[in-house]
């Protein structure tokens, strides 16, 4: 039966979402417990996220098939914790722009609950990035990056 195909599909998917989670939050907690941030850990960990990363739209795609043949109470909500768990990371390790980057990208996100956390997590980093560097970086709300310099998007 059709129903029970697309169950299926979307509980293997849920199921895969949820093992990268918990892989990205134990690769996550090891590195950042080490002595040095720049580890075996912390790359095996930004791998996972952008895998993660790749593999949301699949698991969006099947959600929302799910959605469809069922009742709103028969669904899961499972948070896709890739972009998170990057921007602290790159936070971790000196490298602020890509933090920033990335959390442009989790604004992005369809039907991402963590809207305006990114939104402060982007504007506290710029604040660290500006007080550290000359060419000095603004955020607007259409989620475009710009230097003050020369108005450049990044």
């Amino acid at each position: 039966m059709k129903q029970d195909l697309i169950r299926k599909e979307y509980e293997d998917a849920l199921g895969k979402l949820t093992e990268y989670n918990t892989k990205i939050y134990n690769l996550y907690s090891t590195a950042i417990n080490q002595d040095d941030i720049n580890n075996k850990f912390s790359e095996q960990c930004e791998d996972a996220c952008y895998e993660l990363l790749s593999f949301y739209p699949e698991y969006r795609k099947k959600e929302y098939n799910f959605n469809n043949m069922w009742t709103k109470e028969d669904s899961y909500d499972e948070y896709c914790n890739a972009v998170e768990i990057l921007a602290k990371l790159y936070e971790k390790q000196g490298r602020l722009l890509e933090a920033i980057k990335i959390c442009i990208r989790g604004t992005k996100i369809e039907n991402n609950k963590d809207n305006t956390t990114y939104f402060s997590r982007i504007a506290r980093l710029i604040k660290k990035y500006n007080k550290n560097n000359k060419i000095k970086l603004i955020f607007d709300y259409n989620s475009l990056l710009l230097t003050t310099e020369y108005g450049e998007l990044i």
